[in-house]
Order: structure tokens, then C-alpha cells, then sequence
């Protein structure tokens, strides 16, 4: 997320009596501009019992523009690590400055939601979880992928960029899938077709991105897939997670694209989306710098 070179970093403190206007542009290529005030916010504790928080600074948008939207959301919420997110201000009242999700699956019914915790309670323990240490970074959640299992095989990843034998991955609910630099998607393509049924016809979709798909809506079981992260964690994927279906078109595609030639971020970095982050708590946990994955039923959580 970047903020609007128009406006001057100092204005609302050099005029605090006039509105104070904000201009954003987020790295999918939203964009939001109006202006700052404050509310006060009402949450549920896992009690039950209700918890008010006063003065809550957020956008007043007059004019936004998400590429991804389906003009069906009230707004977007800030999760970023920045002190005007919404994570930030209620750090000080909630018992820290952490927070974890429950996404349910993508073909879920709309009336059911998606669940998030925040501050204590929102902690990831317990039996399948999987930790690796945050990148140090301003705007986004990044964390070190070493490389995906496919089958029976390791497929690793290394940076055209640097001489390490990982690369940085974005931890993105707001992306829908999965990300790969195009030296490293090759190669996971490459190795899932060999895994794959040759009777599963496979094409490509190339428009602002490129898609592995295949003329069924029948997910294969196999091959099993996981992702490895650094300090050793390796975090076991669903079929759901891996691949996504299109009953309109009768095709089902690959949960992993190669970006465009005007990706989010950088071009050796990757992202990790919100389908493979279906049925799944994930925990960031902002003071300790570490973020953590429990594979969990997000329906019924």
C-alpha cells in the first residue's frame, strides 16, 4: 500500500482544523481517496461479551477502485503493520498486536463467514502447527519459502536476484490465488504434469496472468503438495487448496499462476493467496515477528 504523492506528510498536522484527506493505491492496483475520521468500533469477544473501542481512525473513501472488487463489499480492512492499520490502533485494548484468520473454502455459501481473532485468544497452538519467522518489512507479511513438494519430489526454490536458495513469499489473503516467480512456476508445472493422469487434457489461460488448466471439473486426489518454509515448517495442502473449478466454463485450473509483466511485487518474489489459505487458522503474531498455519475446519471453527 502506498500513499497518494499529492498530498504532503504534514498536512493534517499543519491544519488540524481543515479535513484531513488520504490518498491510497494498493499493490493489486486499488486505489481509495477521501478523507480521515474516527468512529467507534464494537466487537465481539470470544465471551461473547462486547468490546467498544473509541476513536478508531478510518478512510472515509469518496472515490475507490478495486480491480477485484464485485461491488458487493462495504470497504476493505486494514491488517498491515503499519500504525494506521486497524491491527495497529487496537493493539493497545485488545492484549497485543496479533491477530489470526479462519478463511473458509472459495465455493462456500456467502452466508457463511469467515472468522478472525485478534489480540489474546487469537494465538495458533496446538497439535499440526506449523511456524516460520516474518521477514522484517513496512507494508507487507513476507515469509522464506525454501520450495513446494510435489508427489514424492522436492522442487526448490532459488532467487534469479540474490544467491539464496529460498525466495521471499507475501502472505496475501487479499490475493485470490497463489503466485510464483516464472522460473520457479515452470518448474512446479513441469513436475505436476508428470504427475498428473495423462487422460486430464491441460491448457494454458494467458491474459494478465497465466493459468495451468485442464477440460474437466474433476480435482485429482493425487499428487499430494505441500509448501517447506524456513526453520523447517512444512505446510500440508488439500486438493481444495491446489486446485479451483469453473462450472460455467467445465474447466478446473491450478491454484498457482505466473504473474503478468506488472506484477504486485517484486519479480522474485511470490505470493501466497487466499485459496490456499482455505481451511486454515493462520497466526500473525506481530510482537514475537512469527506467523503460524493450522490446517482447520474454518466451517465449522
Amino acid at each position: 500500500m502506498r500513499e497518494s504523492p499529492n498530498i504532503p506528510p504534514d498536512f493534517c498536522t499543519k491544519y488540524p482544523t481543515r479535513r484531513c484527506p488520504y490518498g491510497l493505491t494498493y499493490g493489486g492496483g486499488g486505489t481509495s481517496e477521501g478523507v480521515l475520521a474516527t468512529e467507534t468500533v464494537a466487537l465481539t469477544s470470544r465471551t461473547g461479551n462486547a468490546v467498544t473501542l473509541k476513536d478508531i481512525i478510518f478512510g472515509c473513501g469518496h472515490s475507490t477502485k478495486q480491480p477485484s472488487s464485485t461491488r458487493v463489499e462495504m470497504g476493505v480492512i486494514g491488517f498491515g503493520r503499519r500504525p494506521m492499520s486497524f491491527v495497529s490502533q487496537i493493539a493497545p485494548y485488545v492484549g497485543g498486536n496479533k491477530f489470526s484468520h479462519c478463511l473458509v473454502p472459495l465455493a462456500t455459501d456467502p452466508k457463511i463467514e469467515s472468522k478472525i481473532n485478534f489480540g489474546n485468544g487469537s494465538e495458533v497452538s496446538g497439535e499440526g502447527v506449523v511456524s516460520t519467522p516474518l521477514v522484517p518489512d513496512e507494508g507487507h507479511y513476507i515469509v522464506m519459502a525454501e520450495g513446494m513438494t510435489i508427489g514424492n519430489e522436492f522442487v526448490p526454490f532459488y532467487s534469479n536476484v540474490t544467491s539464496l536458495n529460498k525466495i521471499k513469499m507475501v502472505l496475501d489473503s487479499g490475493s485470490t490465488l497463489t503466485t510464483l516467480p516464472q522460473h520457479l512456476f515452470d518448474r512446479v508445472i513441469t513436475e505436476l504434469n508428470k504427475t498428473l493422469d495423462p487422460k486430464m487434457q491441460s491448457f494454458f489461460v494467458t491474459k494478465q496472468q497465466t493459468l495451468l488448466c485442464f477440460n474437466s471439473t474433476e480435482i485429482p486426489e493425487e499428487p499430494k503438495m505441500s509448501f517447506h518454509f524456513e526453520g523447517g515448517g512444512k505446510v500440508q495442502l488439500l486438493t481444495e487448496q491446489m486446485f479451483v473449478k469453473n462450472d460455467e466454463k467445465n474447466i478446473s485450473c491450478f491454484g498457482i499462476k505466473r504473474p503478468g509483466d506488472k506484477g504486485a511485487v517484486e519479480p522474485d518474489m511470490g505470493v501466497f493467496g487466499a485459496i490456499m489459505q482455505g481451511n486454515m487458522l493462520v497466526g500473525f503474531d506481530l510482537d514475537r515477528e512469527v506467523v503460524s498455519f493450522k490446517p482447520t475446519d474454518c466451517l465449522t471453527y
